[in-house]
């Protein structure tokens, strides 16, 4: 790959990722993120010389899409009340979702449990749950979250 064309995807790159974080709460089909754990400088916190444990060093990580924000973290990779990764996103800031999706009964879209230090177990901290399929019907809306 040549030098234009790297400078090309990585500003590509960060025009998605600009994208991305508009859409809090909204589904995203894309495949890299910049690393929440380090905030893209690819340097563990704290440090000018360790890599970022999550990324490796790179400042992007590679996801699984559609994903959208991790609930939990808030998208910020870390727990609130420490230093360590997002036990939810594993410090990448976005969660992989199977579509359709539905908001979690159980946590009401929090993904917290009754201890806010705990991840809801029914939606795995997500937020949302894979909406079930009724009788009757044969497709939901690409992209579209359902309320129960």
């Amino acid at each position: 790959m040549g030098y234009v064309q790297r400078i090309l995807n990585e500003s590509q790159l960060k025009k998605r990722m600009a994208a991305m974080r508009f859409s809090a709460g909204r589904l995203v089909d894309i495949d890299t993120v910049e690393c929440a754990f380090c905030k893209g400088s690819g340097l563990s916190a704290g440090t000018s010389y360790a890599k970022c444990q999550v990324c490796g060093g790179l400042g992007t990580v590679r996801v699984h899409p559609p994903v959208m924000a991790c609930v939990f973290c808030r998208g910020e990779g870390h727990q609130s009340w420490g230093p360590l990764t997002c036990p939810v996103c594993h410090g990448k800031g976005v969660v992989a979702v199977k579509e359709p999706i539905a908001t979690c009964p159980e946590c009401g879209g929090t993904g917290e449990s009754m201890n806010p230090k705990l991840y809801c177990m029914r939606c795995q901290g997500k937020g949302v749950i894979t909406a079930p399929m009724y009788r009757g019907q044969t497709q939901f809306k690409k992209g579209l979250v359902y309320d129960n």
